[in-house]
């Protein structure tokens, strides 16, 4: 009988040893950069599949000041590599954001119950990401517009910080511009010269300015992103 009470225990020890493990804010690296002058960053998914970290990390070709990972996408789908590429990017770099894919034919409040569900965010963080690219084929624009607000207030309430809409600039200008979408930040996606929409850049805290960066450690090409100023896409 002892020894079952021992072992019951030690059972509960480790459990709650490793829950505590598992939501310890991470330490990570200081910033020692200002945060007033340009930085630049990736941001990956499954799609990119298993990343060499630490050759990332240590690479010349490109710097990296922040990395942002796609945790999320609709009600319920959570990306394959989102808890590795987590763990390993934050024990690596000081400034990591994570976004969720945005489903315009899917219920918005469910969507944004998932990213809650999995993103996990603190000071220091890049503040939380929706990434809308496509019109619902079941719904009108109007919903669209009015779905996603709601995903940014449920975001917002919950995180208690304002998020950032990722999108191109093409579709901010038709869809989204002047329906009250002006107070969220914006990361802007535009690669192209003869399609660079530089009134919308100008406006974005940070710009997705190309696709196809090869790094050292990463399989593929991989998105490029910058921001002129990371005091504006960080969590206080």
């Amino acid at each position: 009988m002892k020894i079952k009470l021992f072992l019951l225990f030690v059972t509960l020890f480790l459990c709650i040893f490793f829950l505590l493990v598992q939501n310890k804010k991470p330490r990570g690296q200081k910033i020692r950069r200002p945060c007033d002058v340009k930085a630049y960053g990736i941001d990956i998914s499954k799609h990119n599949l298993v990343v060499n970290w630490n050759r990332v990390k240590n690479q010349t070709d490109w710097k990296i000041d922040f990395l942002i990972i796609k945790a999320t996408s609709g009600s319920s789908w959570t990306d394959e590599m989102y808890f590795e590429n987590r763990r390993q990017a934050q024990k690596l770099w000081s400034v990591v954001g994570f976004y969720h894919y945005y489903r315009p034919s899917e219920n918005s409040t469910l969507q944004a119950k998932n990213y809650i569900k999995v993103v996990r965010l603190w000071s220091g963080n890049i503040k939380p990401i929706v990434d809308i690219e496509d019109t619902s084929i079941i719904q009108s624009h109007d919903k669209l517009r009015s779905g996603l607000k709601n995903w940014l207030n449920i975001v917002n309430k919950h995180y208690g910080v304002v998020p950032i809409i990722y999108t191109y600039g093409n579709f901010w200008e038709k869809y989204l511009k002047g329906h009250g979408f002006d107070k969220y930040p914006l990361w802007i996606a535009d690669c192209s010269k003869g399609s660079c929409n530089n009134g919308v850049i100008k406006s974005a805290v940070m710009h997705q300015f190309s696709h196809e960066l090869k790094i050292p450690g990463i399989k593929g090409p991989v998105d490029g992103d910058s921001t002129s100023c990371l005091c504006k896409i960080l969590i206080k």
